[in-house]
């Protein structure tokens, strides 16, 4: 997180700082600690207002995308509710994914008849379920979905997707996705 010269440590300081005050640490409090110039987070934020306009017009957009859900059901299956859109990477010519970089959406029943945008799901789901474990490891209450996790990380990810690919298969040779519905929220 060092992109201005300041360190995580200086950051979470400031963070900390924050959330010792009456309030607590909340995003309208990080803008107003990181308003004045020599805050150590003034520089994570764009203060020209035309440009912080426009990103924020691109995260509305994106919230946008992302609140759409259809239901689709694959055949033979039961119906399930899902975003109507899943973003997807562009390959290198090499193969390689930069997952850095937002990509592009495309509607689900596109990506779910796509090899390579089945294979990036699958690559975003085994690093949400890492991403969940290493929230949640903590809680007690949580450690059969931990352990669960912990099976299914434990499959390498070639042996995952082949796993994947045969159930699919198995349960229903021919896949076909219809949106049945759309749903708010």
């Amino acid at each position: 997180m060092e992109p201005n010269g300041i360190t995580r440590e200086v950051v979470h300081r400031e963070l900390q700082a924050l959330a010792g005050l009456p309030g607590g640490l909340t995003p309208a409090a990080v803008v107003k600690s990181a308003s004045a110039v020599q805050s150590p987070l003034h520089k994570f934020f764009i203060w020209d207002d035309t440009e912080a306009a426009a990103r924020y017009r691109e995260c509305q957009a994106y919230c946008l995308i992302r609140s759409i859900k259809v239901t689709v059901q694959p055949s033979g299956s039961q119906p399930v509710t899902v975003r109507a859109f899943v973003n997807i990477k562009e390959a290198a010519d090499d193969g390689t994914i930069n997952f850095r970089h937002r990509g592009t959406y495309i509607p689900i029943e596109i990506a779910l008849s796509d090899e390579e945008s089945k294979r990036q799901m699958l690559a975003n789901a085994r690093r949400d379920l890492a991403a969940f474990r290493a929230k949640y490891s903590t809680l007690n209450e949580l450690a059969s979905v931990i352990t669960a996790i912990d099976a299914v990380m434990d499959i390498e990810a070639s042996d995952f997707e082949r796993e994947t690919r045969l159930r699919t298969v198995v349960e229903s040779p021919s896949r076909t996705y219809h949106v049945l519905d759309y749903h708010n929220g």
